[in-house]
C-alpha cells in the first residue's frame, strides 16, 4: 500500500514539474457557488445583474417620470393595460421558447465536450490494455505515437473551440504541433480553422493502423476495430460540434422574441401608470418585472455560446488538461516514468535539438535581421519547402484565408540569414 501511494505521488510530481504550454490558455475565474447556500442570490460574479441593472433603472426612471407628469397635471401618458395583458401571453411563449432552445443547445454542447474527452481517454486506455504484453521498443514507440496523436487531436479541437474569440490563434499556430503537422494543416486547409482536427484525426487513424509493423502480435481485428471506433466517436463528436456552431439560433425567432420583449417591457410603465396611489410599489414591481423578463434573455445569450473566457463558460482547457494527465498516467503505468516523461516533453517541446534546424516553419524574426526586411517580412511565419528549397511568404487573402506565394525578396533575405 505504501509503495502504491509513493508511486501515485511520483506520478503527480512528474505531471506537475513542468507546466505545459497549453496552460497559457487555461483561464481561472469560472463562477463557483454552493447550491445549498441561499446567499448566492446576492452574488454578482457570474450573474446577469451587471447587464440587466441598467435596463431596470431606466424603466424605473421612466415610470417615475410618467407618474410625476400625471400627478402634477402636466401630461397624462398612461394607457389601458388590456393590450399588455394580451401581449404578455405572446411574450411569455417567446421567452420560454428562447430559453428552452438555448438550454438544449447548452446541454448538447456539454454532451459533445464530454464525448470528445471520453473517446480520447478510452482510446489510450484500451490501446495500453490490448498491448500490455508488448514491451519491445517498437511497441513502446507505437503506444507513445498513438498517445501523442490523440493529445494533438484534442489540443487542436480545443483550440478550434476557443477560436471563436478574436484573440485566439489559429489551430496551425499552437505550440505543441510538430513541423509536419503544422505544415499539413497550413498546406491542406489554409485558413479554414475548423477543418484542422479532421486532418489530425486522419493522422491518428494512420498511427493506429501501424500496429501491424510495430507489434510482435498485431492487434486482433476486433481490438483494432474498437480503437478505430473510439477515433470515429471523436470525429463524430467534433463534427456535431462544428454543425452546432455553424447553425446558430434561428434569426427570425430571435428577432421577434427580442422585439416583443423590449416593446412589452418598456411600454409597461405606461400601462401601470393608471394607478398612482402606490408609487413605491409600482416602482418596485417595474424593477422586478424588468429584471425577470430581460434577465432571462441575457441568460439565454450566456447559454448560446458556452465556450470562451466568461465566468459561465465551460473551462474547456482545464477539462482537456485532465485528459492529457490521464493519458500520461496510462503510458506511465505500462511503459514507466521515463516513457511518460518523454511523451510529455515530445508534446510540450516538439522542436528540440536538431529538430529545430530541420523545421519547415521558420520564425520571421530571422528575416527581420536583413536589410529592409521590415518592409516586406510577414509578421508571423514563412514556409520553407525542403523538397524544392523555395521560400513561401504567408499572407491573408481578402476572404481571411491563408495563402502562400513565392516572394523573391523574402526568399533572398531568408537565404542570406539562414
Amino acid at each position: 500500500m505504501v509503495s502504491n501511494l509513493t508511486q501515485e505521488r511520483s506520478i503527480a510530481n512528474l505531471l506537475s514539474k513542468n507546466e505545459s504550454a497549453v496552460t497559457d490558455e487555461r483561464k481561472s475565474g469560472r463562477v463557483a457557488y454552493d447550491v445549498e447556500d441561499h446567499c448566492l442570490i446576492f452574488q454578482l460574479y457570474g450573474s446577469v445583474w451587471s447587464k440587466v441593472l441598467p435596463y431596470c433603472l431606466v424603466n424605473v426612471v421612466l415610470t417615475f417620470v410618467i407618474i410625476a407628469l400625471k400627478i402634477h397635471g402636466i401630461c397624462d401618458l398612461s394607457c389601458s393595460d388590456k393590450g399588455h395583458t394580451y401581449m404578455a401571453t405572446m411574450v411569455a411563449f417567446l421567452v420560454v421558447t428562447r430559453c428552452n432552445v438555448s438550454y438544449n443547445r447548452w446541454k448538447f454542447s456539454r454532451k459533445l465536450l464530454t464525448d470528445m474527452m471520453e473517446a480520447c481517454r478510452a482510446l489510450i486506455q484500451h490501446a495500453v490494455t490490448f498491448t500490455r504484453n508488448e514491451m519491445k521498443p517498437a511497441a513502446v514507440r507505437w503506444r507513445a505515437e498513438v498517445a501523442r496523436r490523440t493529445v494533438m487531436v484534442l489540443r487542436v479541437i480545443v483550440s478550434v473551440i476557443l477560436a471563436s474569440s478574436d484573440h485566439r490563434s489559429r489551430a496551425a499556430e499552437i505550440a505543441e504541433l510538430d513541423a509536419d503537422e503544422r505544415n499539413a494543416l497550413i498546406l491542406s486547409i489554409g485558413g479554414s480553422n475548423e477543418r484542422s482536427p479532421l486532418i489530425l484525426i486522419t493522422f491518428l487513424r494512420t498511427a493506429i493502423a501501424t500496429h501491424v509493423n510495430n507489434l510482435d502480435t498485431p492487434l486482433d481485428v476486433n481490438q483494432e476495430l474498437l480503437l478505430f471506433t473510439f477515433a470515429k466517436n471523436l470525429f463524430t463528436a467534433y463534427h456535431n460540434f462544428a454543425k452546432l456552431s455553424m447553425v446558430p439560433f434561428p434569426f427570425p425567432l430571435l428577432q421577434m422574441t427580442r422585439t416583443f420583449l423590449f416593446v412589452w417591457t418598456f411600454t409597461l410603465p405606461f400601462a401601470l401608470a393608471t394607478d398612482i396611489s402606490a408609487l413605491p410599489a409600482i416602482l418596485v414591481m417595474i424593477f422586478v418585472i424588468t429584471y425577470g423578463v430581460l434577465g432571462l434573455e441575457f441568460v439565454s445569450i450566456e447559454m448560446d455560446d458556452p465556450f470562451g473566457d466568461d465566468p459561465n463558460d465551460f473551462d474547456v482547457m482545464s477539462f482537456a488538461h485532465v485528459i492529457f494527465e490521464d493519458i500520461y498516467i496510462a503510458i506511465r503505468d505500462l511503459d514507466g516514468s521515463k516513457a511518460a516523461k518523454n511523451l510529455k516533453e515530445a508534446i510540450e517541446n516538439p522542436y528540440k535539438g536538431d529538430d529545430m534546424e530541420s523545421s519547415k516553419i521558420i520564425q520571421s524574426k530571422l528575416l527581420d535581421q536583413s536589410h529592409g526586411a521590415d518592409k516586406f517580412a510577414d509578421p508571423h511565419k514563412v514556409l520553407v519547402d525542403l523538397n524544392t528549397g523555395r521560400v513561401l511568404h504567408r499572407h491573408e487573402s481578402k476572404r481571411g484565408h491563408l495563402e502562400f506565394k513565392i516572394s523573391p525578396k523574402v526568399e533572398k533575405a531568408f537565404h542570406e540569414n539562414v
